[in-house]
């Protein structure tokens, strides 16, 4: 199979990085999640056309690689501002004013959760868990 006629609409140096991935990988399923990792790059988010492409490059259905994509929210299907702003709401986090940092980040930004500022500036989400416990509450960019 050749890349160049799966994704053409990939840049070269995201082709190469793509056939080096699959090289590396004895069962090309496995490839799936750094390949979405590119797939987002080509668009600034996972495009329907995108999530085909990683599908047929792994020999995998497209439903599971949606299933994967969906899961983890690192993969973003949508478009996302300059800065993604990830505030934890997992019990550790809401037990120590994950809200309040939710409302004042809401209002900072003028961005509500789930949406992106009118400036395309800043994206606004409620994420699990992660994995700052410790320091509860915490908020990734």
């Amino acid at each position: 199979m050749k890349l160049a006629n799966v994704i053409p609409d990939w840049s070269a140096p995201n082709q190469e990085r793509a056939r080096k991935l699959l090289e590396a990988y004895p069962q090309k399923r496995s490839a799936v999640m750094p390949l979405l990792y590119l797939a987002s790059l080509e668009h600034g988010h996972l495009t329907a056309t995108g999530m085909a492409q990683v599908a047929e490059l792994t020999g995998v259905t497209p439903a599971q690689v949606q299933s994967v994509a969906s899961f983890y929210t690192m993969y973003k299907r949508d478009h996302v501002g300059r800065y993604l702003l990830s505030v934890c709401t997992s019990i550790s986090c809401f037990l120590m004013g994950a809200d309040e940092v939710m409302a004042a980040i809401e209002e900072e930004s003028d961005a509500p959760d789930g949406t992106t500022s009118a400036d395309e500036t800043f994206s606004v989400e409620h994420v699990e868990c992660i994995g700052a416990c410790g320091g509860a509450p915490a908020v990734q960019v």
